[in-house]
């Protein structure tokens, strides 16, 4: 019961957190980079000034406009969605799913293990339009044509 708990909060846990400076990264940073130690401390990330709720928000309500694009994409279209499109859907459905189980379930419940593949969603709602659009070409162009 906890696992399914877990998964279902990293199902839904997203976000662009935890960009903290990192001591390791500080301490770590001349061996791998000589003289990088500067240009580090002079950075957003170093100087805690990234805009991570900003962007968290504007992850998560892209994610949110995307599956209700795909949910509409999926019933409006009249002839049904291609077969590669089907595919791709199964692809990414079963990616964040598994992601979710994997990492909510083995490990803990973070942001950042659903944002490594949460991006896939807006990427299949944009081609869903990519997709309605070739199929449902504007009426001006054709009237245009020769």
């Amino acid at each position: 019961m906890i696992s399914a708990g877990h998964f279902w909060r990293q199902l839904h846990t997203f976000g662009l957190w935890g960009y903290d400076p990192n001591p390791w990264i500080l301490q770590m940073i001349d061996p791998v980079l000589p003289g990088g130690r500067a240009r580090y401390l002079q950075s957003r990330q170093a100087q805690e000034t990234l805009h991570e709720e900003f962007f968290t928000s504007v992850q998560q309500w892209t994610v949110m406009a995307s599956l209700v694009l795909i949910g509409v994409s999926a019933l409006f279209v009249r002839q049904g969605w291609p077969h590669r499109m089907l595919g791709l859907t199964a692809i990414i459905v079963f990616v964040v799913i598994a992601n979710a189980a994997v990492t909510g379930v083995l490990s803990n419940v973070e942001d950042r293990y659903q944002a490594r593949v949460i991006w896939l969603v807006p990427l299949l709602a944009g081609i869903c339009v990519l997709e309605w659009l070739d199929h449902h070409p504007r009426q001006d162009c054709e009237e245009q044509l020769p």
